[in-house]
């Protein structure tokens, strides 16, 4: 099993952009094999909106890596690492069940 993790900054998409081409660097910039991945957008903020605009980027990375999205999740006012795992189990959960299918 392999799990590749892309972290971008909603405040700087220069960052994730960079790191998008180190991790396709060398190669035609495609998923060797059929690659499925989630998208997940996770704020501080209130506004659905601005987490759309992330997802919608995750996903065209995706796009361009041949990874196909087959879930977009949207958290929002999450401050800590605490605030997500007190306010958010039923998205964790939800992750976690993905993982696994995704894997199988």
């Amino acid at each position: 099993m392999k799990i590749t993790c892309i972290i971008g900054s909603a405040r700087n998409n220069g960052s994730t952009a960079y790191l998008i081409d180190k991790f396709i660097e060398g190669t035609d910039g495609k998923a060797e094999k059929p690659v499925k991945g989630i998208a997940i957008a996770v704020r501080a903020g209130v506004s659905q909106p601005e987490n759309e605009l992330i997802l919608n980027s995750i996903a065209h990375y995706f796009g361009h890596l041949g990874i196909e999205t087959v879930k977009r999740i949207s958290i929002l006012e999450t401050d800590t690492l605490s605030d997500l795992i007190e306010k958010h189990q039923n998205e964790i959960e939800e992750i976690k069940l993905l993982g696994k299918t995704l894997t199988t």
